[in-house]
């Protein structure tokens, strides 16, 4: 079991002031986005590396995963179509190395099959919920998206009952719950009402699962 050390104690109070003065510049000082958000995304990416998830192979996926993010998190931050759609892509090869980190682990079959029907569920809702909003061009990728993210959380249901599964089903299913306020903002309405709880939530799943590739 991982002990929480001196150095991740700094690292988690780094991450929260940086995601509240992220939002906090986010009305009042946009361009601080630049210090803050890539602050932040590394906090979650150190605190994989200070408990030696490097050293297995569950661990350096999920690793791969937080470096996969912190490039996503910074090509989100200029606003403009080819960014966003580097960010995106970013952020689906996140999903697929978690995917496979997942798979590293015993698979329960019963909590594999259960995740099904929530998963979809998820996907069609926000296949309907974003539909109408989404530009010609955007449709196939933001629906290839979704796609990955429902498998991303099958596979996350399947880790159930291996001692990481608090872990991973709280960070998989959040993580997928802050893309939705990602897409909010791109195609529904920018502003600080996706971003106030979206960034949060967000950060923290990153931290959860940065956290599993610790107690392997």
């Amino acid at each position: 079991m991982a002990t929480l050390q001196h150095i991740d104690i700094g690292i988690i109070l780094v991450a929260v002031i940086s995601v509240i003065a992220l939002l906090w510049c986010d009305r009042n000082h946009p361009p601080m986005e630049w210090l803050f958000k890539p602050l932040a995304s590394v906090c979650f990416v150190l605190l994989a590396m200070s408990g030696g998830a490097q050293d297995s192979t569950y661990g350096a996926l999920i690793l791969g995963g937080l470096c996969l993010s912190v490039i996503g998190d910074l090509m989100l931050i200029p606003k403009n179509e080819k960014a966003f759609t580097f960010g995106l892509s970013a952020f689906l090869l996140a999903h697929l190395f978690y995917a496979a980190a997942f798979l590293q682990l015993p698979v329960n079959t019963y909590g594999l099959l259960m995740s099904v029907a929530p998963a979809g569920i998820l996907g069609i809702a926000t296949v309907r919920w974003l539909y109408r909003d989404l530009p010609a061009k955007r449709v196939t990728p933001v629906f290839t998206y979704i796609v990955v993210i429902c498998l991303v959380l099958v596979a996350a249901g399947g880790t159930w009952k291996t001692g990481l599964s608090g872990w991973i089903l709280v960070g998989a299913w959040g993580f997928a719950a802050s893309d939705l306020s990602v897409a909010g903002q791109q195609f529904k309405q920018a502003g600080l009402r996706y971003r106030a709880w979206g960034l949060p939530l967000y950060f923290a799943s990153q931290m959860m699962l940065a956290w599993s590739a610790r107690l392997i």
